[in-house]
Parts: structure tokens; sequence; C-alpha cells
């Protein structure tokens, strides 16, 4: 059985098959998206803010 893993605004995650990663509230992020086929395995990074000077907190910064 295969499970969802939900990819939260500033988190990075991995999942090899049959798992799936799936972003819901995407918005205006970005979310950086690889996949190895032959290994079936994948990644996101979902990515809030473009820079660090907009706003600067130590345990936020994969939002940026």
């Amino acid at each position: 059985m295969s499970e969802i893993i939900e990819v939260d605004t500033g988190s990075v995650a991995v999942a090899r098959a049959p798992d799936k990663l799936r972003c819901s509230a995407l918005g205006s992020c970005v979310a950086i998206i690889l996949y190895d086929a032959q290994n079936k395995i994948g990644g996101i990074a979902h990515i809030m803010l473009p820079s660090t000077n907009v706003y600067i907190r130590g345990d936020d910064l994969l939002k940026y």
C-alpha cells in the first residue's frame, strides 16, 4: 500500500514508488521537483520566498 507524503511550505521530501509526494497549497510558491525514473525516486522542495533579505528566522531557512 502506498503512502501520500504532504510537502508543506518550506519543506523538502523524498519518496520511492509506490509512495507519492503532494504539494496541496502551492499558490504563488515554487516547487522544485526531481524524479529518477530508473530508480523510481522523486523529491520536492516547496519554496515560499525568493530571498532571505525579506525575512530571516533560523528555523525557516527552507522557505527561501
